[in-house]
């Protein structure tokens, strides 16, 4: 008797296991896809085209940086969100990412590399890996589009 609830136990906690793998699939998938698009950013138009197949249309972009709290709305509020943020920063070479946490609703995203500054802060031209914590946040809405980004531009950490 023991036995078998202990293998029903174990066959329950692996469907479980499963289920969850099969939710967070599709995130993660749509967050790689969103990140190897960037190789497409040369083409303008191929990179929105892109893009836009995983936007939500009621997506937000709510950017935090060393100007503060700046929301954009709509897939055409994160294409100004790049553009803004191009005017501040490039990344070096060395940029790439690591997914940190993954579910059916949300990824977070560490992303790695050196960050140039297009005008100096605090003194500073660049600032390596170490020297800042830049977090992205996806969200997701029942279809799978992203509904939501949260860009932490963590500069200068401690």
């Amino acid at each position: 008797m023991i036995k078998i609830f202990f293998s029903l136990v174990v066959l329950s906690s692996n469907l479980a296991f499963a289920e969850s793998n099969y939710l967070q699939e599709p995130t993660q998938r749509s967050v790689q896809k969103f990140f190897s698009n960037y190789g497409l950013i040369t083409d303008w138009v191929k990179f929105q085209e892109a893009q836009r197949i995983l936007l939500s249309p009621q997506m937000k972009t709510i950017v935090i940086d060393h100007l503060g709290t700046t929301t954009y709305t709509g897939p055409e509020g994160y294409f100004s969100s790049l553009s803004d943020w191009s005017k501040y920063f490039s990344t070096g070479s060395d940029f790439h990412i690591e997914i940190k946490e993954v579910n059916y609703q949300r990824v977070v995203v560490r992303i790695h590399g050196k960050i140039i500054f297009k005008t100096p802060i605090n003194g500073f031209t660049e600032i390596s890996d170490d020297q800042h914590s830049w977090t992205e946040i996806f969200f997701f809405d029942s279809s799978g589009q992203i509904k939501q980004l949260q860009v932490l531009m963590n500069l200068f950490r401690n």
